[in-house]
């Protein structure tokens, strides 16, 4: 096993559910979830992922291209 760099829980305090994505292809969505909401954004992921779907971010069932991941915070 390697070794951890850095604290592993993303915010202090976090549950289970603020952490563990929805779908199994949500792990992007969910990750942009998690920093907005270190910066007082509360947005439900299946928002989140409604949104990138019509933006062409997301495709439900299969997930999101890397070169995607920078465009769902605008």
């Amino acid at each position: 096993m390697g070794t951890v760099i850095g604290d592993p829980i993303p915010f202090p305090g976090a549950t289970p559910g603020e952490i563990q994505q929805a779908e199994m292809d949500t792990c992007a969505v969910k990750s942009q979830q998690i920093i907005m909401h270190a910066f007082g954004l509360d947005i439900p992921e299946s928002q989140l992922a409604e949104e990138a779907t019509e933006k062409g971010y997301y495709q439900p069932g299969f997930g999101s291209e890397h070169q995607w991941e920078n465009d769902f915070n605008v």
